[in-house]
């Protein structure tokens, strides 16, 4: 016998991973559950605070990696379009500045 045990890595329920998924995405905004929400989550996924905990820190940095490029990149679209709204409404096409 080994002088240590390995662990057994099991992967959580369908049914946990959907509503951990669930709380995720309809928080994407700020995705970091308060206590009282990481305890409630792991009563209805039969797991512990400290599983929700790792799955919420997990799934950040793996939607990150996949989605953070392109999230930048929407951001910066929605800002020149911020930027060129703000232009139009200043100077609008066909006024007085206009003399062609």
């Amino acid at each position: 016998k080994q002088w240590y045990q390995r662990r057994v890595r099991g992967n959580f329920s369908k049914v946990a991973t959907v509503i951990l998924n669930e709380y995720f995405y309809n928080n994407l905004s700020h995705p970091y559950p308060s206590d009282a929400v990481k305890e409630e989550l792991a009563a209805k996924c039969n797991l512990t605070v400290a599983q929700v905990t790792n799955w919420f820190g997990n799934k950040r940095i793996r939607y990150k990696k996949t989605f953070g490029k392109s999230e930048e990149d929407f951001k910066a679209e929605q800002n020149m379009e911020a930027v060129e709204n703000m232009q139009s409404v200043i100077s609008p096409p066909g006024n007085c500045m206009d003399q062609s």
